[in-house]
């Protein structure tokens, strides 16, 4: 499966992929994609319940002083409209 970060300023992508390739449990890959906006990053994970990842990467980002300056969404990639 695929998560998307999106709103992400060009300037934090570096700090942002660091802090969630840095959960431990579940294992995130960010993949780069020369297709994806620039204020996208998206990463594959390997697990069944979509809501709990995306809180815990939500969670990881707004505990950094960084995180709690952006605005951004984490949605399942490739969905337009996530509301949960």
């Amino acid at each position: 499966m695929k998560i998307s970060i999106e709103g992400i300023a060009p300037f934090a992508k570096p700090e942002i992929i660091k802090i969630v390739e840095s959960i431990e449990s579940p294992k995130l890959t960010y993949l780069e994609d020369g297709k994806v906006a620039i204020t996208t990053l998206v990463f594959e994970v390997e697990v069944e319940d979509v809501d709990e990842v995306l809180m815990l990467v939500k969670k990881a980002i707004r505990a950094t002083e960084l995180g709690k300056m952006l605005a951004f969404r984490v949605i399942p990639t490739g969905t337009i409209l996530y509301v949960k």
